[in-house]
């Protein structure tokens, strides 16, 4: 019904073109974490389609796209605000405008696919004959959605590593709750699942294109862009159908979340009282544990660097059990301090491993480069020199504890970039503090990410987070068992074992990548040939 609406308008005014197309892009996000309400995009979709069909120009086709984006990207990174909120006096005048600017930055992406998409409407125009033959119309439009599928995830895949990456809320993310379709991240990846859920969330354009073609002909087209994403989930019911879990023998491990709020975390007189809770936490009633695992920045001194502090925790727990823990690694090279946000594990030996955390936040533990080369980086304020870059990201192995590959943060968001192919963990550790977005969407999202990240790979993830989400996941994506957000609390829990490597884990992104190109020059052969 509104498709139709909207479709009646025969030459919208461009100013009304643009604030549906905000409000859409905006809609469109209510498919992600928290909300779930995934078949919104089977309308919010179709609809941006319409309204860039209406776009009679280059500059028109790509504001509208623009707008769509802006309010996509603008609604997925708000809860990024909750972070200036932390220190309001000094950041909170600049939390919105600065989530405006990173989200029209982003929707330039978004812009592009219009661009491109004007172009094939422009070229397919003048070779389709839809009057005599509006078969012929049908057609065009079906290679138009394989065009527009492709390119959104090929634009997800650029904006993972583009000035430094940012994957936040690919369309294949709207499945993280759902085992079924999600299950086909271990063929295709992330962007594979985005593929064919656009595609898919774009048929309903036949219902308002082909006004005068057969009927049948419309639910073949719709039949066909539905296949794949049809198709994909059958075979996850048969993967994940029986799927039995099983854990790793003696490994028993206590998760503890300690809930501290982001104002207090800091605090100088509130650190030590901090320590205290998390060991109390994690020795209550802990007959049997032989790991625990404390949060991202749990201990917020440099343990390699508080030797007092580093025995009181090594005599808080038994000997046979180890700490797992965030906490700043700093070195001390010519007077000039080098800090890093690490990951340690320590035992009654001492600091058994530690891990640097590699791929860093952009202005929030670091100033990227290209914001030097552009000259932008007098207008920033940095507190201190921030973190630095860890060197390598190699998982850990130590005595009866099976490899795991230490993931801090958003280091998860990055699918394909969590440990290289030649290396082979039995399951991924995320540590995390999401204090600082309080009950936003943020961390719900980045819950969603960890779960996607199981899936793709075949691990198991155990996920410790400050405030929530603290998790189980096993390699089908299965929460397990969790802590909710804002909540205290521990979970204690076997390893669950991990599954037969996945094709995306030989592969990573090549397969998507493949078809993606098959596609789009599938595409361009149609254009080219078209009588």
């Amino acid at each position: 019904m509104a498709l139709k609406i909207i479709k009646k308008i025969k030459r919208p005014n461009f100013v009304a073109q643009l604030i549906l197309s905000l409000l859409f892009g905006s809609l469109t996000v209510l498919s992600m974490q928290p909300w779930g309400i995934f078949p919104i995009i089977w309308l919010t979709i179709p609809s941006f389609l319409i309204l860039l069909d209406c776009s009679k120009n280059y500059k028109n086709s790509f504001l509208t796209a623009w707008f769509f984006g802006l309010g996509y990207f603008g609604l997925s990174f708000f809860w990024i605000t909750n972070a200036f909120y932390v220190d309001e006096k000094m950041y909170g005048i600049i939390a919105i405008p600065a989530v405006l600017i990173l989200s029209a930055g982003f929707a330039i992406y978004i812009g592009i696919i219009g661009l491109l998409l004007h172009s094939y409407q422009t070229e397919i125009s003048k070779k389709t004959n839809t009057k005599s033959n509006p078969e012929n119309k049908l057609i065009a439009l079906w290679y138009k959605l394989i065009l527009f599928a492709s390119l959104w995830a090929i634009i997800e895949w650029f904006r993972g590593w583009l000035f430094t990456g940012f994957p936040w809320n690919p369309i294949g993310n709207i499945w993280a709750n759902i085992s079924y379709p999600s299950q086909s991240v271990s063929i295709f990846g992330i962007y594979g699942l985005s593929l064919v859920t656009v595609l898919s969330a774009s048929s309903p354009s036949f219902f308002i294109n082909g006004d005068k073609a057969k009927s049948r002909y419309k639910f073949i087209f719709i039949i066909i862009c539905n296949l794949p994403l049809i198709l994909l989930s059958s075979w996850g019911i048969f993967r994940v159908h029986n799927a039995d879990l099983t854990y790793v023998d003696n490994i028993n491990l206590r998760l503890v979340q300690p809930n501290i709020t982001q104002k207090e975390k800091w605090v100088p007189k509130l650190r030590r009282k901090h320590i205290e809770k998390l060991v109390m936490m994690s020795n209550h009633e802990a007959d049997g544990i032989t790991h625990v695992i404390w949060p991202e920045a749990a201990v917020t001194y440099a343990l390699n660097r508080n030797k007092p502090l580093l025995e009181y925790i090594l005599l808080s727990f038994p000997n046979d059990t180890k700490l797992i823990t965030g906490s700043p690694r700093t070195e001390i090279n010519r007077n000039l301090n080098t800090s890093y946000n690490s990951l340690y594990v320590i035992s009654n030996f001492g600091v058994e491993a530690v891990y640097d955390k590699v791929h860093l936040v952009p202005f929030g533990e670091y100033t990227p480069s290209f914001v030097n080369f552009f000259g932008f980086n007098k207008l920033i304020y940095t507190a201190g020199q921030g973190f630095k870059h860890g060197k390598d990201r190699l998982p850990i192995s130590l005595g009866n504890l099976p490899s795991f590959m230490p993931i801090i943060c958003y280091e998860i968001i990055f699918s394909g970039n969590l440990y290289e192919t030649k290396h082979n963990p039995e399951w991924l550790l995320n540590i995390t503090n999401d204090a600082w977005f309080g009950k936003s969407s943020g961390p719900y999202q980045h819950f969603a990410n960890v779960r996607m990240r199981s899936i793709e790979h075949g691990l198991p993830a155990i996920r410790v987070a400050n405030s929530g989400i603290t998790a189980v996941i096993d390699g089908y994506g299965r929460v397990i068992n969790k802590i909710d957000i804002n909540k205290t609390g521990t979970i204690d829990t076997g390893l669950p074992q991990k599954l037969a490597p996945t094709l995306f884990n030989y592969f990573r992104h090549s397969l998507f990548f493949a078809l993606s190109i098959i596609l789009i020059l599938a595409t361009l052969r149609f254009v080219k040939y078209k009588n």
